[in-house]
């Protein structure tokens, strides 16, 4: 696969192009297949092709923080650190979402119902996602859903995950780090 990959890269580069290797839930990658990541920035090429984008928790950045990654930290071109929404950023958030998806809030929500959201996930745009999806299957079409539903549904949420309790996310933030290729540095947005 590594071989493959470098042919790619050596081909995107004498087009002129680049290859940006996007890996989300990063820290639950072994050690050596970030170090097989970060060898892919050292491909021969005319100008810089590769660039790896690292996105994760903060187990991400502790991760990095073992002696056996100095070489890749020290490629670390830039570090950025997602912070909870606020809750004025959460309740337009909520109401963004429903209307992309061609529904309206308050005639789907109740009252309260952006507030409960906001203080069960603390913020976190996955956690509210999950618990209005949850929110939505629990009442269906037949009623507005209560601050009540909302409850269900974070309990819900929190059985999930192949039988394992999760345990909330802490309110931090959630590490980005972005390697770079012979010194040329890209910028990571979330998703």
């Amino acid at each position: 696969l590594r071989i493959a990959v470098v042919e790619t890269v050596r081909s995107l580069a004498g087009r002129g192009s680049g290859l940006v290797i996007l890996v989300d839930e990063a820290h639950t990658l072994p050690l050596r297949l970030i170090e097989e990541l970060r060898l892919l920035t050292n491909t021969p090429t005319p100008l810089p092709a590769v660039h790896i984008v690292l996105a994760g928790t903060s187990a991400l950045e502790e991760r990095l923080g073992s002696p056996k990654m100095e070489s890749c930290t020290q490629r670390i071109a830039m570090r950025a650190y997602l912070e909870p929404l606020d809750h004025a950023e959460t309740v337009a958030y909520l109401r963004t979402q429903m209307k992309a998806a061609s529904l309206d809030w308050d005639a789907s929500f109740e009252a309260g119902c952006d507030d409960a959201v906001y203080s069960a996930a603390d913020g976190v745009p996955r956690l509210l996602n999950q618990i209005c999806d949850q929110v939505l299957v629990l009442v269906g079409d037949g009623r507005r859903a209560r601050p009540a539903d909302v409850a269900a549904a974070w309990s819900r949420c929190l059985r999930t995950a192949q039988g394992r309790a999760r345990q909330r996310p802490e309110a931090g933030a959630n590490p980005f780090c972005v390697m770079q290729s012979r010194n040329m540095p890209i910028a990571a947005f979330d998703a």
